[in-house]
């Protein structure tokens, strides 16, 4: 029930929210000429709900890769000190 443990289904819930922005499109395409408000307004959320989910993978993924990056520099220093007690 963790927040941390639901941040894996940003990726996927991107990919529903897209899916539901094509389907509202396709729907205006066939019914052109006749509008339809509720439907292209709908289409606008998912198209900025998309775009937002987009951003916060990004910055997931690069938490994600900073936190990487600074764990292996970290057991490599970690190393190096650690062999250079043991020479003394």
């Amino acid at each position: 029930d963790s927040f941390w443990q639901k941040l894996p289904l940003v990726g996927p819930l991107g990919m529903v929210v897209d899916y539901l922005e094509n389907a509202s499109i396709v729907t205006m395409l066939l019914s052109y000429p006749r509008r339809l408000e509720l439907i292209a307004r709908a289409a606008n959320v998912f198209t900025v709900t998309k775009f937002l989910l987009s951003y916060l993978e990004m910055i997931l993924i690069l938490i994600g890769l900073l936190g990487w990056v600074g764990k292996l520099v970290y057991v490599r220093v970690r190393r190096s000190t650690g062999e250079m007690s043991h020479e003394k």
